[in-house]
């Protein structure tokens, strides 16, 4: 009953997600079908660029059914090649990495970059409400790809001297990631390196979704690579496994697009990308009302410890951080009866304010984050969503 009522749903269906994901667990991972217990499926043929109402909806839902949503990495697909599958398992089947190209060689065209999954049609959604996404489940396919852009890009802009693209690849269990120099699997250090005792380069892997979001305002249409109010490319690293994130409805249905996944991005994402993957999601949505919530304009991720607040701004990272922070207070205060006095001493002594995407100095957003604990004083972003 307990983790029914987390997932968001009513006791069957929480029963159904623990025997299927048991089910799983004993089974050979990701044995086909994948999450064949979601009520839907919307594979990666359906996908678009910008956030914007005028995209017809490509499924439609109710509120908390279990969704299976298939992503492409952020350059759709162009530093991979399908390989010939082997067997069932389809996420095991990955795509292969081309060889390494050289810096002249790299021409993604970048009107293709960060496709979005959708849009997803939420019945009973409406403007002014709140549509709360929850991540059940990330599996990234099995290899990835990270580049820096070169000279000038970036915090370490001054000191690289060329740009580079590495691959990685993904243990089968998502558990570990190696960063790999070329298809070879050699690893990128020891390639570089003629002492071949240095450790390869493997860290842990996790998941994460950059891109999620819902379309703007109006007859706004807003490219995927920033980020908004409506969400976006929020390059938010806890936009992960068991998180929920929180985004103002603009439009009938909400409109739900989701991409850009990543087998791992630091904070900041400095060198301009994370690991990126193509793969599968599983979620899950619920509707609060308008009436019921405080009047915050950016959207909010609810982990189980924290939940956490976003700051937009164009190429302005101390403007970025104040509105992270004015969001946070803006709940306290409304949501949970905070003087503003008390919320800044509050902020400044509990919580953690950081960057989510800050490739400074190149242009277009950057992306700022207010972490709050869950206390006893504020244990949720808004007073009457569900515990």
């Amino acid at each position: 009953d307990k983790l029914a009522k987390e997932l968001g749903r009513d006791k069957m269906h929480g029963l159904t997600y623990i025997v299927a994901m048991t089910f799983d667990s004993l089974l050979l991972q990701d044995f086909p079908p994948l999450y064949r217990y979601a009520a839907h499926k919307l594979d990666r043929s359906h996908i678009h660029t910008t956030f914007s109402a005028s995209h017809a909806p490509k499924l439609r839902i109710k509120p908390g059914e279990l969704v299976h949503v298939e992503t492409w990495d952020c350059f759709h697909g162009a530093y991979f090649k399908k390989c010939d599958k082997v067997g069932q398992d389809d996420s095991t089947n990955d795509y292969l990495p081309l060889p390494i190209p050289s810096p002249e060689e790299v021409s993604v065209n970048i009107s293709n970059w960060n496709p979005v999954t959708g849009p997803i049609f939420v019945d009973g959604a409406k403007p002014g409400d709140i549509l709360s996404i929850t991540i059940h489940d990330i599996r990234p396919k099995l290899h990835g790809v990270a580049s820096n852009y070169g000279p000038g890009a970036g915090q370490l802009g001054r000191l690289v001297t060329k740009s580079c693209i590495r691959y990685f690849e993904i243990s089968k269990d998502r558990t570990s990631v190696v960063m790999q120099c070329d298809r070879r699997g050699r690893s990128a250090h020891r390639a570089q390196n003629t002492n071949n005792s240095l450790p390869e380069i493997k860290f842990p892997c996790r998941p994460m979704l950059g891109v999620i979001g819902l379309a703007p305002k109006g007859e706004l249409e807003i490219s995927t690579m920033p980020a908004g109010k409506h969400g976006g490319n929020l390059d938010n690293k806890i936009n992960t496994i068991g998180s929920t994130i929180h985004i103002p409805v603009n439009h009938p249905g909400a409109l739900l697009s989701i991409g850009d996944m990543h087998a791992s991005q630091g904070d900041g994402e400095i060198c301009g990308t994370g690991v990126e993957v193509s793969g599968d999601v599983l979620l899950s949505c619920s509707i609060t009302g308008s009436s019921e919530i405080a009047e915050n304009e950016y959207p909010i991720t609810e982990t189980k410890t924290h939940w956490v607040t976003h700051g937009v701004a164009v190429e302005d990272i101390p403007r970025a951080t104040t509105i992270a922070s004015e969001e946070a207070a803006l709940l306290l205060t409304k949501e949970w009866g905070f003087s503003m006095e008390d919320a800044c001493v509050f902020l400044g002594v509990a919580g953690d304010l950081g960057l989510c995407q800050a490739i400074h100095p190149d242009k277009g957003t950057v992306i700022a984050k207010m972490s709050v604990p869950k206390i006893e004083a504020c244990p949720r972003p808004y007073r009457r969503l569900k515990k």
